[in-house]
C-alpha cells in the first residue's frame, strides 16, 4: 500500500504533509526555522478544531505544543 494511503488512515495530521507543506522526514534547513514550526503548529490547530474524537483532539494539540516547541528551539 502507498505510504500517503497508509498515512491518511493512520491521522488526519498526516495528510498535513501531503497538503502543500514539506515533509517532515525532508525540512532540510526549514528545521532551523521557527515559522515552518509556527505554521505546522497552527496546522495542527486548525485540525483539531474540527476533530470530534475528544482523544485524537487532545493528541493533535499536543503535537501542536511540540511543534511550538520546536519553533522556540529554533530561535
Amino acid at each position: 500500500m502507498p505510504l500517503h494511503i497508509v498515512a491518511r488512515k493512520v491521522s488526519p495530521l498526516a495528510q498535513v504533509s501531503y497538503s502543500g507543506s514539506a515533509p517532515l522526514v525532508n525540512c532540510g534547513a526549514a528545521k532551523y526555522d521557527p515559522e515552518h514550526w509556527r505554521k505546522r503548529a497552527n496546522e495542527a490547530r486548525s485540525l483539531a478544531d474540527d476533530m470530534k474524537d475528544e482523544i485524537s483532539k487532545q493528541m493533535t494539540l499536543q503535537i501542536a505544543d511540540d511543534y511550538e516547541h520546536l519553533a522556540k528551539r529554533a530561535e
